[in-house]
């Protein structure tokens, strides 16, 4: 097992159990503050459609980044992150069953957009609470241009709960780019 690879059964394990520290955090914040995040939860069609295509735009950027990598690996941060996603987090992604994606997916979209965009973007601002979201993702010192591209995926989300004022688009584009890049990786072909 390479230094950031753990087995798939404590992979989901911790995931699980810090989506839920966050949703539970979360719920203190609202049940002791008395911010009403019900009205940050409604949906319609048109919602449910920017969430969708923001997801689906996160994962297009994604895949052309990482296409691009490939021909800029002299740029030191272009590989860096390439080297990243390709030697740590794609092996994680690859020994997952289609089940844990799938929960992952789920837990770390609702409980992520609630903790990030849901209460500390309304706590302090879509910066700041972007960078909070990046450097969450950020478990290695090796790891900070992937918290960078975080970062960004981070305010894009910030910027659709502000738009919509709702939860959902960015909770459903958040799911849709978990969903189908640990998919991508999971079933991707690699050279032997």
């Amino acid at each position: 097992m390479d230094k950031y690879q753990i087995s798939r059964e404590s992979l989901v394990t911790v995931t699980l159990v810090i989506e839920g520290i966050l949703l539970l955090v979360s719920a203190i914040w609202v049940l002791t503050s008395g911010f009403d995040l019900r009205s940050s939860f409604h949906l319609n069609l048109r919602f449910t459609m920017y969430g969708i295509g923001a997801g689906l735009v996160t994962v297009l950027v994604g895949f052309a980044l990482l296409a691009i990598s490939t021909k800029m690996q002299s740029v030191k941060p272009i590989a860096d992150v390439r080297a990243v996603v390709l030697n740590d987090l794609a092996p994680m992604f690859a020994q997952l069953t289609l089940t844990d994606i799938v929960l992952i997916s789920i837990s770390s979209s609702f409980c992520e957009e609630v903790f990030y965009r849901g209460m500390l973007q309304n706590i302090l601002d879509i910066p700041r609470a972007s960078l909070i979201f990046g450097a969450m993702h950020c478990p290695s010192l090796a790891m900070i241009p992937y918290a960078f591209i975080t970062f960004l995926a981070g305010a894009f989300l910030g910027w659709l709960y502000q738009f919509t004022g709702s939860l959902f688009p960015p909770i459903f584009a958040h799911f849709l780019n978990n969903l189908l890049v640990m998919l991508f990786f999971k079933y991707r072909k690699t050279a032997k």
